[in-house]
């Protein structure tokens, strides 16, 4: 066995430089390609362009535009722009913006004391979908705005039927609208609770999604770099001599697992050691165990099946395809929600969709039971494979 490891290693060695080589340009373009599909996954979701036009423009209208545009809950749906009618009228035409706000004069105004007053909302028949979104936001702010009205109109009522001075009129109205506004800063903060909903019904962020999945795509294109290592021995008389030196083809195909294995974890940890600067890593003993478990049988089924296809020479092919199909219909090329259901249902059934559920832990995720026995089966089937080559291998240097 010891000879049989010695010999694997130098064949691994052979390989390792331009193995490192070439890993480190995947890795590069590999990390351009996720952050190109990450932006363009992120731009599905920026805030709609909104133009707002103050014709008020006085010190309170302007108070009050600043602290509606700094809440969380608009600035995440809106993006505001405070410009002149003309200009906004011009946006809306051309599309850069989706609808027009347009705060007549004295409009604050008449609402701080008490006085009726409209503003106007023009939609863009162009954008409808974002204008929804303008117009539901602008009907929340006015059963907020109305609810808290109702309030200081209510209390002006019983101040006018007791028949208090008009000093203590205004004092209430000030006093009361000032406290309506203060409240108002922090009312989404108080009121309201922000859930963050996995990304496209994963158990992770959209970052961390595309982070595992480019992973183990590298992972599994790593394979191909050991073609030297997994095939060099597999020929009818070098694989007989083996036989006859007392090599057993379990210990022939240990070190082809071995020492690939050895160079993922490695790679594991250095792009772990990366990432790990970006998105928050959940490194507990649990999900570091899963992450191992998926090198081995990420190692397994590609080496098992570069040794079993040796004499074709179909297995880089093979794991090429099957990995980058793998990364298409998970959603490493284009966001996962613009894929079918049904075609994300076969990228889960691949080897890279379900190999991704083990190393999921390591980001937050959750490991799927059917997962689980998919990958043990891809395992188990290119152990299967290999195992048949081999003892027909013999076999086929006699008749040649």
């Amino acid at each position: 066995m010891k000879s049989m490891l010695r010999r694997d290693g130098f064949l691994f060695l052979k390989d390792l430089l331009p193995t490192l080589v070439i890993t480190i340009i995947m890795a590069l373009i590999s990390t351009g390609s996720m952050l190109a599909v990450l932006h363009g996954s992120q731009s599905l979701y920026t805030p709609v362009s909104v133009a707002l036009v103050d014709e008020e423009d006085s010190l309170l209208s302007r108070f009050a535009i600043n602290l509606v545009s700094r809440q969380s809950y608009i600035s995440s749906l809106l993006s505001i722009e405070k410009t002149e009618f003309d200009q906004a009228m011009e946006g809306l035409y051309n599309g850069s913006y989706a609808a027009i706000v347009r705060l007549p004069e004295n409009y604050i105004e008449n609402i701080v004391h008490g006085q009726q007053s409209s503003g106007t909302i023009m939609l863009s028949d162009a954008l409808s979908s974002n204008s929804e979104v303008v117009e539901a936001v602008a009907n929340l702010g006015q059963l907020l705005l109305a609810a808290g009205q109702y309030g200081v109109f209510s209390g002006e009522r019983l101040v006018v039927e007791y028949g208090l001075p008009p000093e203590y009129h205004s004092r209430f109205l000030k006093v009361v609208n000032e406290r309506l506004l203060a409240g108002a800063s922090n009312s989404f903060e108080d009121y309201f609770e922000v859930v963050t909903v996995p990304y496209s019904g994963t158990s992770l962020s959209v970052n961390a999604y595309y982070a595992c999945v480019w992973l183990t795509y590298v992972l599994f294109l790593c394979g191909l770099f050991f073609h030297n290592l997994c095939t060099k021995d597999s020929t009818p008389s070098m694989y007989g001599r083996l036989l006859a030196a007392g090599i057993r083809p379990s210990v022939f195909v240990f070190g082809k697992i071995l020492y690939p294995f050895l160079f993922r974890i490695l790679l594991f940890s250095g792009v772990l050691a990366v990432l790990s600067q970006f998105i928050n890593l959940h490194l507990g003993a649990a999900a570091i165990f899963s992450a191992v478990l998926a090198a081995i049988l990420i190692t397994t089924c590609t080496s098992c099946l570069m040794a079993g296809l040796a004499g074709n020479g179909g297995a880089q092919t093979t794991i090429l395809v099957v990995s980058t199909a793998g990364l298409f219909l998970s959603g490493g090329l284009i966001p996962l929600s613009m894929l079918p259901d049904w075609l994300s249902s076969i990228g889960r059934l691949l080897p890279l969709g379900a190999a991704m559920s083990f190393i999921a832990p390591l980001f937050g995720g959750l490991v799927k039971s059917a997962s689980v026995f998919i990958s043990f089966g891809y395992a188990v089937l290119s152990i299967v494979l290999c195992s048949r080559f081999l003892k027909t291998l013999p076999a086929r240097g006699g008749e040649s």
